[in-house]
């Protein structure tokens, strides 16, 4: 899967292009080497060859009773049927076979048709053969083979068997391996316990004994707490030399689980890693636990083992956006732009729309078109929340994996997630970072933009050839802006320089707004927001200079919220006074009130419903999602982008100030 077989063809399964040996050739789970496999043909008629599981041999019984009853007093003997049968199985588990289907030769993973042929699911039955299935894991064997990659993490929606197929990813290579080591974590402590039931030990009591190695019965018969395969540490007979192990030997490689605290694996070597549920961990990070387990499968930069994330995705508040970080720090095309060969996480990401799920036939292959169909009439059917969590749990992009509830907010959620899907798969490619500054040093004289990727501002709009930046009119020893007819900014600041508690401290945020004019209708940025500010110098000075020059450079007026001090005096002994709004009076700026927060949600819920395509800063849209009014502190990018849509609103507001309309009379009671 991970490298070209010569002769052999590939099969392109998303972003991954998945290389398939030869017909008649399978490869090692492990190595990548090719072997010769069996070909299996459940008819000779094409539209009646389909998967068929074949149960073990009732000969076998039979025949396995006999060795066993002669081993006891020869342990050297072997039925050699029974061998044959035996070494086939295990082939096939290693290598893989080739299958047809209606007429077609598929091949079909070492892993896969372990599963297929050998593993019970929760329901009790063998899984059925689903092309769903087929895709994960030629992936899943991709990540293995491949030594850049740390694992697969996976998104996909509910009731698909992501839970079994985890389960044997993890005892596959533990139940054959040496001196080996898997762990368990999922989304709550009682849940990883859940995982090792009914994933791993359930289906490792329906094995064939052949599959079954050495193990410890200290724990009786159905470990609870791990599955150790060591020699029985108590005292009388030992495993080894009950009947049907005699001859063998321990692995003393073993499985088992903990906590989902994110040092739980701190420390000891893991060769397979599974996160069950990773995107509903609620109580901790799945992005710092990640940070500390991989190094469990790391070692001086070399991956010594692999690790499986596997979820659907719960509302933010329940752990999805510190798993939307993971996922979008595990993008299989980036690993190309890290300089490492590898991405951030180490991970590679697979998501499977909901689509690829249903309307089956008898070889495994869905039928889209009517499966689309279908998901098309459920939207349709269901409004506000309950669309937002359908397709959250049914996702045909992984944008719909991710929408949020926004049932706290009281802004519109579908006009935010619709917005937020057309945006994730371009972040990185939504403006450009970087830092204003002045020209040689000189201030006063020009503001230019200096690329910097980890920059303060973040720009989506360039002057184009022969506009005027720096737009600036010098009367006396003071300047004032001279473009406020094109742009406005508003800002939500900081107010104090020292801080005791760093992980708690506000950011300073601001932006600058692109305001309506004729010769703008129809452009893509008619009425959008064109610069972003989002960061925390080490004094307020720094970010008032910061300020200055933003709006030096667009040569516009800037609101900003002034409860907190220090802008008037900075602008005002700049000589800039000029640049500072007044909204009501004399005096620049506006009061961050109850009032004032009545007015920027008004503003913002008009500017989504009319301009939600013109927000081109997806964290914009994602604090409008969780946006709580009585609790504003954390949400500086709403209030920043509020106070511009106040200042570029100052016209209406002053008319109706005029009217001697009492401000409060105007805007509706709002309970929240």
């Amino acid at each position: 899967m991970y490298k070209k077989f010569k002769g052999g063809s590939f099969e392109q399964i998303y972003k991954y292009k998945c290389h398939i040996p030869p017909i008649g050739y399978g490869f090692h789970t492990d190595t990548g080497e090719l072997e010769p496999v069996d070909v299996i043909k459940s008819s000779n008629i094409p539209s009646e060859q389909d998967w068929v599981r074949t149960p073990l041999p009732e000969w076998y019984i039979e025949k396995r009773e006999s060795e066993e009853f002669i081993q006891e007093s020869d342990p050297t003997y072997i039925d050699n049927d029974c061998e044959q049968y035996r070494q086939q199985e295990w082939h096939r588990r290693l290598h893989g076979v080739w299958v047809y289907l209606s007429g077609k030769p598929v091949y079909i993973t070492g892993m896969h048709y372990m599963y297929l042929q050998w593993w019970v699911i929760d329901s009790g039955d063998y899984p059925d053969f689903r092309r769903a299935d087929r895709w994960f894991f030629y992936v899943l064997a991709l990540c293995i083979l491949d030594p850049n990659c740390l694992g697969l993490i996976e998104v996909t929606k509910r009731k698909q068997g992501k839970t079994a197929r985890s389960g044997l990813f993890m005892y596959e290579y533990i139940s054959r391996t040496s001196y080996t080591h898997g762990g368990i974590q999922s989304k709550t402590d009682g849940d990883a316990e859940e995982v090792m039931m009914k994933a791993i030990i359930m289906p490792w009591t329906k094995l064939p004994h052949f599959f079954r190695p050495v193990y410890d019965t200290t724990g009786g018969d159905i470990p609870k707490k791990s599955l150790r395969f060591f020699n029985a540490s108590r005292r009388g007979k030992s495993t080894m030399s009950s009947r049907g192990n005699i001859g063998r030997h321990a692995l003393n490689s073993w499985i088992d689980f903990d906590s989902s605290k994110p040092g739980a694996y701190d420390g000891p070597k893991l060769q397979r890693k599974l996160d069950d549920e990773a995107g509903k961990l609620a109580d901790h990070s799945i992005y710092e636990r990640h940070n500390i387990s991989r190094f469990c499968c790391e070692i001086d930069g070399i991956f010594i083992g692999k690790m499986l994330y596997t979820t659907t995705v719960e509302e933010f508040e329940k752990g999805g956006e510190n798993f939307q970080k993971l996922w979008y720090e595990s993008q299989y095309e980036d690993r190309l732009k890290t300089g490492t060969g590898r991405t951030k996480t180490g991970l590679y990401d697979y998501f499977l729309p909901a689509y690829e799920t249903m309307y089956l036939d008898k070889y495994g292959t869905p039928d889209i078109k009517k499966a689309k169909e279908w998901y098309e009439k459920q939207f349709k059917a269901q409004k506000g929340e309950g669309l937002t969590s359908f397709r959250r749990k049914n996702p045909l992009t992984i944008e719909h994996a991710f929408y949020v509830d926004g049932t706290k907010s009281q802004f519109n959620a579908d006009l935010c997630n619709e917005q937020l899907e057309v945006l994730q798969p371009l972040e990185g490619s939504l403006y450009e970072s970087g830092n204003f500054m002045w020209k040689n040093n000189v201030r006063f004289s020009e503001v230019i933009w200096v690329k910097n990727k980890n920059g303060k501002f973040h720009r989506t709009w360039f002057f184009p050839e022969g506009g005027k930046p720096n737009n600036v009119i010098k009367k006396g020893s003071s300047y004032s802006p001279n473009n406020k007819v094109q742009f406005v900014a508003g800002c939500d600041p900081f107010s104090h320089s020292i801080v005791l508690d760093e992980g708690r401290k506000s950011m300073g945020c601001a932006f600058v707004k692109m305001k309506y004019h004729p010769s703008m209708i129809g452009d893509d940025f008619e009425e959008a927001i064109v610069c972003r500010y989002h960061a925390r110098p080490k004094t307020t000075g720094m970010f008032h200079e910061d300020m200055l020059m933003m709006a030096w450079f667009y040569g516009c007026e800037i609101l900003f919220e002034n409860n907190k001090n220090g802008w008037d005096d900075y602008f005002t002994s700049a000589g800039c006074r000029s640049f500072l709004m007044m909204f009501n009076g004399t005096t620049p700026g506006i009061n961050g009130n109850n009032t004032t927060a009545e007015l920027i949600c008004d503003e913002i819920e008009a500017y989504l419903e009319n301009h939600v395509k013109r927000i081109r800063y997806p964290t914009i849209l994602k604090q409008a999602l969780k946006f709580e009014f009585h609790h504003r502190t954390p949400y500086d990018e709403i209030m920043a982008l509020g106070y511009t849509l106040i200042a570029d609103s100052k016209r209406k507001y002053q008319e109706e100030a005029k009217q001697k309309v009492d401000l409060g009379t105007i805007f509706r009671f709002r309970k929240v």
